[in-house]
């Protein structure tokens, strides 16, 4: 082994150079381009996925404006084809990456700039060392864009275009102010306003039969479904904008109505227990227990009961229960530190984008939890087909009463029947029928089947 040296081939069996050295240095190369090719076989293989704009964070919304000064914003291209294209920085959206694409995303591009607890500094950098994308259509055909946008992503010999968009906006910041943007307002380009329930149409002829797959599932990948239906049809199209209390429904709502009722939800009662368990999960115990001037978990979810606005009740124990002290009152007017409690969790909207993605994200994965895998199940029960007017019709009557049904009754019967008879059931008969006029003009029917039964019913 007279001719051995370290890191180098011995023999002369270099068909190229003749030096040892060279010959060494195309072996390793050719090693570390294979290693490459199946790391990134990923992106190889999969051509379609979403993508998350980076772009126009400073700006907000993107708009056909001289960029030259604004890091990472978007760009007016041309292919040489006489059209002007958008081009912007994206990455995807594969649960910041931790599925095999996202691997190798990472490791072409580096990781996610949307991780949080990092500097606007840090997040520059990643956000330039992202591909770029580019609109398959003219820059004037896309109105909806800005920083956060959800987008359908397709490859085509290594070049990224933009195929759809109009899915969920999770941050935008803008020069005034920093803002959330939602699904909630691409309805039919606005954002909903209270629909009166006197456009709520009574006795339809037909339900819709159309079936799509409804994933009972918080994987952002995977819930788009239902958060739209909780942003446009419970929250009534206005989730993160507006005055508290007024014009549907708030991510930082705490509302007189039910003795105080909480966020985009107004979770009330009982129900308040489930959100406090997501608040401990997300922001711990003590942090918690402070909010609500030292109280425990456990007295502050055993208390929450006897909020109600119904004057008739206060004093009277809660039903149920055996403890004296117990006793139905106005917890927003005569709890303090249940008012404060709220106030402090509902006032982490406006502590910056992190705190507000995250009490948004714990109301959000609240309602999941509690309504939509019960709507799969209802659904289901009743033999209704898996489709969005009807999973909206089975998560408006569950956010309501807790299930399809009223107390310890439960329906049967097709889904616009059921409408029918949550409307005229509900102790505010235009409060859920503007709920349920939303559901039929966001979601018309689209197959539609005979009902067996279409005649007015009576309430």
């Amino acid at each position: 082994m007279s001719n051995y040296k370290k890191n180098h081939f011995s023999g002369h069996v270099n068909p190229f150079f003749s030096n040892k050295d060279q010959y060494y240095d195309r072996m390793m190369n050719n090693i570390n381009n294979s290693a490459e090719s199946n790391l990134l076989s990923p992106l190889k293989s999969r051509k379609v996925f979403k993508g998350i704009i980076l772009s126009g964070k400073q700006l907000g919304k993107i708009s056909p404006t001289d960029s030259g000064y604004i890091i990472n914003d978007a760009e007016l291209v041309d292919f040489g084809d006489g059209v002007s294209r958008w081009k912007f920085k994206f990455t995807i959206e594969e649960g910041l990456y931790d599925t095999d694409i996202g691997i190798a995303f990472s490791a072409l591009y580096g990781r996610s700039p949307l991780e949080s607890g990092i500097t606007e500094a840090e997040r520059a950098y990643r956000i330039s060392r992202m591909p770029s994308i580019y609109t398959e259509a003219e820059h004037k055909h896309y109105s909806s864009l800005g920083f956060g946008s959800i987008i359908d992503v397709t490859q085509r010999h290594g070049v990224y275009f933009l195929s759809s968009h109009g899915g969920e906006v999770q941050v935008i910041s803008n020069t005034s102010s920093n803002v959330f943007r939602s699904i909630s307002t691409n309805f039919g380009g606005k954002a909903v306003k209270n629909i009166k329930a006197g456009k709520y149409v009574r006795a339809r002829t037909h339900y819709d039969s159309s079936t799509m797959t409804l994933a009972s599932s918080n994987d952002p990948a995977k819930r788009k479904w239902w958060l739209e239906i909780l942003e446009v049809v419970i929250a009534e199209g206005y989730p993160f904008e507006g005055k508290a209390c007024k014009s549907g429904k708030k991510y930082y709502d705490f509302c007189a109505a039910d003795g105080g009722n909480i966020g985009v939800a107004h979770w009330a009662g009982g129900s308040i227990k489930r959100l406090i368990n997501e608040m401990v999960k997300d922001y711990g115990k003590k942090t918690v227990e402070k909010w609500f001037d030292g109280k425990t978990i456990r007295y502050i979810k055993k208390h929450v009961k006897r909020c109600t606005m119904n004057k008739k009740r206060y004093g009277s124990q809660v039903k149920g229960e055996d403890d004296p002290s117990l006793v139905y009152t106005d917890c927003k007017k005569k709890l303090a530190w249940y008012s404060n409690g709220v106030k402090r969790f509902v006032s982490e909207f406006n502590g910056g984008e992190e705190r507000r993605a995250k009490m948004v994200e714990v109301q959000r994965r609240t309602w999941f939890l509690k309504h939509v895998k019960k709507a799969i199940t209802e659904m289901k029960r009743c033999g209704w087909p898996m489709n969005m007017r009807n999973a909206a019709i089975a998560l408006g009557i569950i956010n309501s009463n807790g299930h399809i049904g009223r107390g310890k009754s439960r329906w049967s019967g097709d889904p616009e029947a059921l409408m029918d008879k949550y409307v005229f059931t509900h102790r505010s008969p235009r409060h859920a029928g503007g709920r349920m006029a939303i559901v039929q003009k966001k979601y018309p029917i689209v197959t539609p089947r005979v009902r067996a039964d279409f005649s007015p019913i009576k309430y």
